[in-house]
């Protein structure tokens, strides 16, 4: 069975008449047909959640990922 797969973004004509999948220069992915912005993900943690300074966020096929840095914490010495 022949599938048509559709890619989203910057794409260019090369030499040999195909066409390259070069990527986003954004963050925006289709869930459900609705588009999501990644960085907006990513905004709304750091603005929520006030002890981390980093946040990356990541989506393949159903899933969120964020990855999160912590700031450093001062511990009282004892």
């Amino acid at each position: 069975m022949e599938r048509n797969i559709i890619k989203q973004g910057i794409m260019r004509k090369i030499k040999d008449g195909n066409i390259e999948f070069i990527g986003r220069k954004d963050y925006q992915v289709q869930i459900n047909g609705i588009r999501v912005e990644l960085g907006e993900i990513e905004d709304i943690i750091l603005k929520e959640i006030k002890e981390i300074n980093m946040v990356k966020v990541l989506y393949e096929t159903i899933n969120f990922i964020a990855f999160i840095k912590r700031k450093k914490q001062s511990y009282p010495t004892i």
